[in-house]
């Protein structure tokens, strides 16, 4: 087994323990917000965090991908590290502080311009935040350039979901209603970044070291500038809808879909498991010029990301409104279609990132920024016509077709430019056994049986069963086979 895929497939370990920690936290969070608070103070939640991730989005300049990229590449130059993480860091926190003034000042004019007034209040305390958010993402693709995943995992997928979680029940339970989500996750930011601070100090690189930085700001910002763009492109395109739901509809309507999208975005689970040692990985493999084991890698995780999402975007596809009833109450089942569309959509968008990764490897961050930013146009035009017609229906129907063309543009861009198409016949082989196994279950679900919560789990227990003896005997090869009794062992013995 290749040392690369050793290095994924690690990381992938401890990120995918903390994800679930993580994601059982945020849900509890989010039922917390839904039913404790209601749709509409979900809404208001909704409609600031989008604003609050706009603005963290500019003021990082797109230097978290330029950290993943370089450090690997200057692990032996300790001046040249001190110059790329000094600037980085500065850089992007003067641009968040002016942000965050900016945006603590002209909260009000922002709530009037949403329709939204209720949100003033809250919006100056989450635009606190912002530094403390930047500064949290930079450190953590610090820690990834270092291929250290088990800090960034700690802080940000334990530390600050618990804390967030907790302090926002404490503060809901004490009465002071809305403005307790601001609060909580003020200080959960805070708490998580101080924790990567001192770890990354102490065990990877410090920060206070005598070390005479050697700058190379021209080439980073060459770099990452586009990448700016592309991560604002990105969130005109998760975010719009939910704006423009504010703009044209109801907070109550914002929750509703506020529900239904991060919900559909566990489609991104796979991604975010496999994904966040792979540029780091993708760079020192193409420093010693090891093109046959990047392409091998590139094709192995979009693979991986197939076998684990279509089965997930299968059950999503069955029983969204069972999903949503027990998530978030039966209010939110009206948000079953476009539950329904925007899953298929992130699972377009996930087997996208692979690509995107790769063309970031070979630095067509213009590219990216073009495919990203057409998208977000488009993104903006649909929302315009359909969201007042449909409603969050047509909002949904609008993110879906965004995706579906960054993923048709990556993968055609890398298909062309390094003939490597990310179609495997282990993944072919992964979609067949995924339709066999479950579409006669879903069809039984559908027809025969009670659309219940035990029914689903029994279902999914059987067919996941059969579906993992298949895929074991059939489709995962060799080296699959080992790596899963390497991980099992390793998750057994907690030697991570």
């Amino acid at each position: 087994m290749e040392d690369s895929t050793r290095t994924i497939a690690k990381g992938a370990v401890i990120v995918f323990i903390g994800l679930i920690i993580s994601k059982i936290f945020t849900y509890l969070y989010r039922i917390l917000l839904a039913r404790g608070l209601g749709p509409e103070a979900y809404g208001i939640f909704s409609l600031c965090f989008a604003i609050v991730s706009f603005l963290t989005a500019m003021s990082k300049f797109g230097v978290p991908s330029a950290l993943e990229r370089y450090i690997p590449i200057y692990l032996k130059d300790k001046s040249r590290l001190k110059g790329i993480i000094t600037f980085s860091l500065r850089t992007a926190f003067i641009v968040s502080l002016i942000l965050a003034v900016l945006t603590f000042v002209f909260s009000s004019n922002i709530a009037v311009w949403l329709n939204s007034p209720e949100i003033s209040e809250v919006l100056k305390i989450f635009s606190l935040s912002i530094p403390f958010i930047v500064l949290l993402s930079l450190l953590v693709s610090i820690s990834k350039g270092f291929k250290n995943i088990l800090y960034p995992t700690i802080s940000f997928n334990l530390i600050y979901p618990s804390f967030n979680l907790l302090l926002a029940g404490m503060l809901i339970y004490m009465g002071y209603g809305v403005v307790s989500i601001a609060i909580a996750f003020f200080a959960a930011n805070v708490l998580a970044l101080l924790f990567l601070v001192l770890k990354i100090e102490t065990k990877i690189f410090s920060f206070t070291a005598k070390i005479k930085p050697v700058f190379m700001n021209s080439e980073i910002l060459k770099y990452s500038v586009p990448l700016l763009f592309v991560a604002i492109s990105y969130l005109i395109i998760g975010w719009t809808d939910t704006i423009m739901l504010g703009y044209f509809e109801s907070e109550t309507v914002v929750g509703l879909y506020n529900a239904a999208l991060p919900t559909a975005a566990l489609m991104m689970f796979a991604p975010s498991v496999l994904v966040p040692l792979l540029l780091p990985v993708f760079s020192s493999l193409m420093s010693k010029k090891k093109n046959n084991q990047i392409s091998n890698l590139y094709k192995t995780v979009s693979y991986w990301t197939v076998l684990i999402n279509l089965p997930l975007l299968m059950l999503f596809f069955a029983a969204s409104n069972l999903i949503l009833k027990i998530l978030f109450g039966d209010i939110f089942t009206t948000a079953s279609f476009a539950f329904i569309v925007l899953s298929a959509g992130f699972f377009m968008k996930s087997l996208a990132v692979p690509s995107i990764k790769m063309m970031e490897l070979h630095k067509q961050t213009k590219t990216i920024f073009w495919i990203i930013l057409s998208s977000a146009l488009l993104n903006v035009l649909l929302n315009l016509a359909m969201i007042p017609r449909y409603g969050m229906d047509g909002a949904a129907i609008s993110s879906a077709i965004s995706f579906l063309i960054i993923f048709l543009a990556v993968s055609f861009i890398v298909f062309i430019k390094h003939k490597i198409y990310f179609v495997s016949k282990r993944m072919l082989k992964a979609i067949i056994t995924t339709v066999v196994v479950f579409a006669p279950f879903l069809y039984v679900y559908e027809t025969l049986l009670p659309r219940t919560l035990i029914t689903v789990i029994v279902l999914a227990a059987v067919s996941g069963s059969i579906y993992f003896v298949l895929s074991y005997l059939f489709v995962f090869s060799s080296d699959d086979k080992a790596l899963i009794k390497k991980l099992f062992s390793k998750i057994t013995r907690l030697n991570i």
